[in-house]
């Protein structure tokens, strides 16, 4: 009986866990294109900015506790002339963004990887900031993210032992749904 109730007792726990470290769902307004859903982390805080009219807002992440990161989503469409969307445009733009940070990087040939998602495809980059300040970030993530008719321009800022926040954060990107 008392194994039982052990059992049972370690059972509700896991499933509570398990409940508790569930990501959430968080929706944001992007001025006459409808929304972005998003799937927060457990452990992350979220803050939306809004400027006024109908400009492109930004989505900042941060953990509730622990090391710091920051995460930044903007979420912008194309206008006028602007041939970013598809996606030849994206590789190149990001390729460009990765160029300009090679004479700053520790790195001498930084790799575009491709990212795919649910309704969305794009590509980002990674850099080694070689002489972080003591209050700057030590790693950059970077990169642009189609979704339906919006683009999702992201930077993830992290320090050592950091991997699986650049992890949550591109798939909280991979996962995100315009509405």
């Amino acid at each position: 009986m008392l194994k039982r109730i052990q059992l049972l007792f370690a059972l509700s726990l896991f499933v509570s866990s398990a409940v508790v470290a569930a990501p959430h769902l968080a929706t944001f307004p992007v001025p006459e294109h409808g929304a972005v859903q998003l799937s927060i982390p457990d452990g992350w805080a979220s803050q939306f900015n809004q400027p006024k009219g109908a400009v492109p807002p930004t989505v900042f992440l941060a953990p509730k506790n622990g090391q710091p990161f920051e995460v930044y989503v903007n979420l912008w469409w194309p206008t006028g002339d602007d041939q970013t969307i598809d996606e030849s445009g994206l590789q190149q733009q990001v390729t460009a963004s990765a160029k300009e940070m090679e004479d700053s990087a520790a790195e001498t040939d930084i790799q575009v990887t491709e990212i795919t998602g649910i309704d969305g495809h794009g590509y980002y980059f990674t850099v080694t900031d070689p002489a972080p300040q003591p209050d700057e970030f030590m790693y950059m993530t970077k990169g642009l993210l189609k979704l339906d008719s919006l683009v999702l321009a992201f930077s993830v800022f992290t320090n050592d032992g950091q991997d699986d926040v650049v992890e949550e954060a591109l798939k909280l990107l991979t996962t995100a749904e315009h509405k």
